[in-house]
């Protein structure tokens, strides 16, 4: 502020305890411009920068309409250095941009500005501090003597330069924002950046203990001075290290950084530079980026013209993407040219991938609903795992069996999960390892140990975080907030889901996140919020039908049916459902929801005042759930039918009172869902 301001203001404020006057300033820390003299009519308000939960919080705030991966939010954050007006800059333009490259102009000039402000010699320490990133001590800036005039700062120094670092309990210093350390390190000429890290990098390759536990730091300072060999050699060890403790985005980085350097070397050939992309890939893909992995794959297969195995292998790892993306048919596809390139190929390495190939077609196959293919598929795929003698490929193609098994209600899919659990476990694949334990979870489930199922899901839960599985925790969730719905407790659901709903959006895993969407659904609907339930309904048919999950839709139109009944218009459920059950013998999909539909079929005849009718509706609901042994499905219909005679002045069979009963109360079911007939 110029003096005459500042003189006007001081006036000012010795008139505020004899006038009614508010006056707010606001200002920067420095020593010039008007400070506010101490006086029982003045406030002090010190706006500290938001912590870090804060920050991050409303960073997913800011960006819930176009959620974005919780990693990405950590760097957002992280970014701000906790200053909101920042943060949302930032989330902006993640959004407009897709990444997190670069920054608002706004928040650059502003903390450029403070840098240029101080006298030459300190911007110049901060300037090379910013060479070690974040954080440092001070006897590190030691290592710069041969770049300057062989000292390092003294006590004034630092002194006259506390607002921009931060002490911490170990004697380290941190930039208070982050934005100031970028700020300067963009100050320093190239050439000098080049030297410093050079520096830096030569002192912690002399001091460092294990250069492999080393190995992320040294690539960073090597890439950075220009010396390329290094930076390979660092960054691909520094990769696997990541990659080994399940840290999938940070080894992301470091491949990303080793090819960077990898390319710029003459005697680095296409088959090391391949592998390293595959790498990548695969760091992506299980982080839950699936459209970087698919990128990465795709790159990689540049590489490997020249080798048949490599290639098939790359082609199945893009149909695993497309897949992901619900893309089926895209994903059959690259599957279907996998196995065309092994046919030819002689040798066991081939067999075994011929083996693994044909158990993922089967599990596209269904996935994308053709039940009877993809059991044949599956079949052929352990026999061919057998002969190659392949615990990958043995492991893969049980797991799709036993989930057929489970899904058409069949006998021995337990024991092929089991035989699946027991091939990765020899096999040493932790990753398959968790998921087989989500999928145990799911035929617990269907076979009603529905105690059993939470169990499992927690070890899947537990056992995908240790593995950094992104899909495997929130899956974990998704699934047993379907028990809790279930069970009647449906705020605890509600909130379960639309935690993970931010996940499915961020990652676009369409497939499932037409099934967060369904049970979202399904929440609305039993707390009463029907025009919400009908939305979120509608929208997971649209994301099934869109990824070519047709055999889903049956359970979503069922639930729509049900939010018609609930607003009253019974004629909308009666067309909907009969035109399933006409489909019903024709349609593997659609037999499984028999019992339901037939359910509501019997409540919308009984909203109609056909009780003949609905009687029978529910009495064939019934058959349907015990010829399928969906034991909760026949809980809930005897629990109609047991309503149905007591509104008919008939006194219930009290087998079925005390069927329904025991199985209610085994399966824990707090509070059955609302009949239309009882609000009568």
């Amino acid at each position: 502020m110029d003096e005459a301001s500042v003189e006007l203001l001081s006036y000012a404020t010795g008139q505020f305890r004899v006038r009614p006057w508010l006056f707010g300033v606001a200002r920067r820390p420095s020593t010039s411009g008007f400070t506010a003299p101490e006086s029982p009519a003045v406030t002090r308000i010190e706006m500290k920068p938001l912590a870090p939960q804060d920050a991050v919080k409303m960073a997913q705030l800011a960006t819930a309409q176009c959620p974005l991966h919780m990693h990405v939010i950590e760097v957002v954050a992280q970014r701000s250095g906790g200053n909101p007006q920042f943060l949302r800059d930032l989330a902006r333009s993640v959004i407009a941009t897709g990444g997190v490259g670069g920054l608002p102009e706004s928040a650059e000039a502003a903390a450029m500005a403070q840098i240029d402000a101080l006298a030459p010699e300190d911007r110049a320490w901060v300037r090379r501090a910013a060479v070690f990133g974040q954080t440092f001590h001070r006897r590190m800036l030691s290592w710069f003597a041969d770049e300057g005039d062989g000292t390092s700062p003294g006590p004034a120094t630092w002194a006259r330069l506390q607002d921009f670092f931060a002490e911490e309990a170990d004697g380290y210093l941190r930039f208070r924002r982050s934005l100031l350390r970028d700020a300067a390190y963009q100050g320093l000429p190239y050439k000098l950046q080049r030297r410093l890290h050079g520096a830096v990098a030569a002192r912690i390759a002399q001091e460092a203990d294990d250069l492999e536990e080393a190995a992320g730091i040294l690539s960073l300072h090597f890439i950075a001075a220009g010396d390329n060999r290094s930076a390979w050699r660092y960054a691909t060890v520094a990769g696997k290290r990541a990659e080994g403790i399940y840290a999938y985005v940070e080894a992301a980085r470091l491949y990303s950084r080793a090819l960077e350097a990898g390319r710029r070397l003459e005697d680095v050939g296409a088959r090391d530079l391949a592998a390293v992309q595959r790498a990548l890939g695969d760091a992506w893909y299980r982080a839950a980026e699936f459209k970087k992995a698919g990128q990465a794959y795709t790159d990689a297969r540049k590489l490997v013209a020249s080798d048949p195995l490599g290639d098939a292998d790359l082609l199945i790892k893009l149909s695993r993407v497309e897949e992901k993306l619900g893309k089926y048919v895209k994903s059959l596809n690259w599957t279907d040219q996998a196995r065309t390139v092994l046919q030819e190929l002689p040798g066991p390495e081939a067999a075994r991938q011929r083996a693994r190939s044909g158990a993922w077609y089967a599990t596209v196959l269904q996935y994308a609903g053709r039940t009877t293919e993809a059991l044949e598929w599956a079949e052929r795929a352990v026999s061919d795992a057998e002969a190659a003698e392949d615990l990958e490929a043995l492991g893969e193609a049980c797991w799709v069996k036993g989930w057929i098994y489970g899904d058409l209600r069949k006998g021995g899919a337990r024991a092929s999960m089991q035989r699946s659990l027991e091939a990765f476990e020899r096999a040493g694949n932790h990753v398959r390892r968790a998921g087989v334990l989500m999928s145990l979870a799911a035929v617990c489930h269907w076979e009603g140990r529905w105690d059993e199922t939470l169990s499992y899901l927690e070890q899947a839960r537990d056992a995908n975080v240790k593995v950094g599985s992104a899909i495997g925790a929130p899956l974990a969730s998704t699934n047993a907030a379907e028990i809790l719905i279930d069970r009647g407790d449906w705020k605890e659901a509600e909130s379960i889901l639309v935690e993970t709903l931010r996940f499915w959006k961020a990652s676009q895993y369409r497939y499932y996140l037409g099934y967060c969407l369904l049970l979202l659904g399904r929440v609305s609907l039993r707390s009463g919020r029907l025009d919400e339930a009908l939305s979120r309904l509608e929208e997971s048919r649209a994301i099934y039908l869109r990824v070519g999950a047709e055999s889903e839709v049956p359970a979503v139109d069922a639930r729509i049916a049900e939010c018609h009944i609930a607003m009253g218009n019974p004629d909308a459920a009666l067309d909907r459902v009969s035109s399933m059950l006409a489909r019903a013998s024709s349609s593997p999909g659609m037999a499984t929801a028999v019992p339901l539909l037939e359910r509501i079929r019997g409540h919308a005849l009984l909203l109609k005042g056909d009780l003949r009718g609905a009687r029978d509706a529910l009495e064939t609901s019934l058959g349907a759930a015990r010829e399928r042994r969906e034991l909760f499905e026949a809980s809930l219909t005897m629990h109609s039918l047991i309503e149905l005679d007591r509104l008919q002045g008939i006194e219930p069979p009290i087998e079925m009172v005390n069927e329904s009963q025991s199985l209610l109360a085994r399966f824990k079911v707090r509070a059955a869902p609302p009949l239309p007939f009882v609000a009568r």
